[in-house]
């Protein structure tokens, strides 16, 4: 009788837990399990850093990439085709970009790079976001959570990071709300990617369709109606600006960006460092600035944060926290003038 009620219960428990992971898999969200054309369209955000490895591995013997460019999701309004205008016509670009990324994610991608015996870095772009020297680890959301290739931690732990957003009530109701009627509002908002981008394969440049098309409608018609977008709390601000004006550079931070520098030596590669513009105007700490000063040649270090022509006019931004591209172009130009 005990036993009957114990395998009872676990049917009773099995059966949905199995068409839960079934669904996981057959739907596959996030697009971490099934390799094909689709691999990286979803209506879900996907993990950036999981795309951006991807690709690479999937084109780097053919495409012969030689120059690269690391950062945030700011660094999608720096275009792989301005970029071009600056290096050798000959160079093959490939943005290895990563949502909310960090000095880590940009030296374990070197340090993946640097292993591979027939990749060249010949030509490096390295944007550093005021706040990407706060963590010093692997990140624990899906979306920031790093490749494993490049971490070197656990495939394991990178799905089950995905797996425990999936299994959440909010996200299952917005998932197949969108899913059986293909309708985006308060249910799914958080969860389904409202603005439209495109993808080009060859070099992972991000085209941000759904901001373009709307700004082609008129400017003052977009900033009007996206006035909340750049909304910023000033106590929130106030306290940000505190808490940056108060940190450096961890002892482990310090190491990374040691080694990015020793393997870009051995490169040879002919690269910058830029610090990127964030349109609440909060500088880059002063103490971290003057160690990237002592690590890296001055004149490889180009400062975009604070008050500038950039973060002044909100018509330069798309939002608050990303700048339009030819802001991007305006910044390349600014570090390649003679």
């Amino acid at each position: 009788m005990i036993k009957r009620k114990i395998f009872q219960f676990l049917l009773v428990f099995m059966i949905p837990t199995s068409i839960m992971f079934g669904s996981y898999i057959y739907f596959d969200p996030f697009k971490i399990i099934w390799q094909n054309k689709s691999q990286f369209e979803s209506e879900v955000p996907l993990n950036r850093d999981f795309v951006s490895t991807e690709l690479f591995i999937q084109h780097y013997k053919s495409q012969q990439y030689n120059s690269f460019v690391f950062g945030s999701s700011r660094t999608i309004s720096v275009m792989a085709e301005d970029w071009m205008k600056y290096i050798p016509k000959d160079s093959k670009v490939f943005k290895y970009d990563a949502a909310g990324e960090n000095i880590y994610g940009i030296y374990c991608k070197l340090r993946y790079l640097n292993s591979i015996n027939d990749i060249a870095i010949d030509n490096c772009l390295i944007f550093i976001c005021r706040d990407a020297f706060h963590k010093e680890m692997n990140s624990s959301k899906h979306l920031n959570i790093k490749h494993p290739l490049i971490s070197q931690e656990s495939w394991i732990q990178f799905h089950f990071t995905h797996i425990k957003v999936y299994f959440t009530f909010k996200f299952l109701l917005g998932f197949f709300y969108y899913k059986i009627t293909g309708k985006i509002n308060s249910l799914n908002e958080d969860i389904i990617q409202i603005n439209k981008t495109h993808l080009d394969i060859s070099n992972n440049q991000i085209y941000v369709d759904g901001f373009e098309n709307e700004l082609s409608k008129g400017e003052d018609e977009y900033y009007k109606k996206n006035n909340n977008l750049f909304h910023i709390e000033e106590e929130s601000l106030d306290k940000k600006a505190k808490r940056i004006e108060k940190e450096g550079f961890s002892s482990e931070t310090i190491y990374m960006l040691k080694e990015i520098k020793k393997i870009l030596i051995n490169h040879h590669t002919n690269y910058k460092i830029i610090l990127s513009p964030t349109f609440d105007k909060i500088p880059f700490n002063k103490s971290a600035l003057g160690t990237l000063n002592e690590i890296f040649p001055p004149d490889r270090i180009f400062n975009f944060t604070g008050t500038n022509w950039i973060t002044e006019n909100k018509y330069y931004w798309y939002e608050n926290y990303h700048f339009r591209p030819f802001i991007g172009d305006s910044i390349l130009k600014k570090v390649y003038e003679k």
